[in-house]
């Protein structure tokens, strides 16, 4: 067991957990540079990548900052990159989902990166998840949310 009685009822009462870092230094790091590096083109094109852009920038707008910047989201990066593949399949992550959702019959349903760009990116307002996912029955998921950045006021 590698959660506490405490932590399943509140996971049951509030509808989320949060557990802490379960990353080192090194792996944010090369995780957060994977991400980038997809974002910037560097390793498969837009189309592949499922590369979502910033409404200005689909507009026209923003001429003025990197690619990586106008980028919204990624859908999907662990298909296009094995570091990112290697973390969506980390044995202490899994380990949480199984004993969350109290079964080893676990599939992974999707991945993406959200990039939210500093002071020019979309909001993204307050939802569920489970909202956006329609196709899924019974809706026994789980996601995990991984932060690479820290939230200042210097980036946004």
């Amino acid at each position: 067991m590698i959660l506490t009685d405490t932590q399943k009822s509140n996971y049951e009462r509030d509808g989320f957990l949060i557990y802490g870092s379960m990353l080192s230094e090194k792996e944010l790091e090369d995780l957060s540079q994977r991400i980038d590096a997809l974002a910037s083109g560097e390793h498969c094109n837009a189309e592949k990548a499922g590369i979502r852009l910033e409404g200005a920038a689909i507009a026209g707008g923003l001429q003025d900052v990197s690619r990586r910047d106008k980028v919204w989201q990624l859908g999907n990066p662990h298909l296009h990159d094995d570091i990112i593949l290697k973390y969506t399949n980390k044995p202490e992550i899994l380990d949480i989902v199984t004993e969350l959702l109290g079964t080893e019959d676990v599939k992974l349903f999707t991945t993406q990166a959200l990039m939210k760009p500093a002071f020019h990116g979309s909001i993204v307002s307050w939802h569920q998840d489970s909202a956006y996912w329609t196709s899924v029955s019974p809706p026994a998921l789980v996601s995990c949310w991984t932060a690479l950045d820290d939230a200042t006021e210097e980036n946004g």
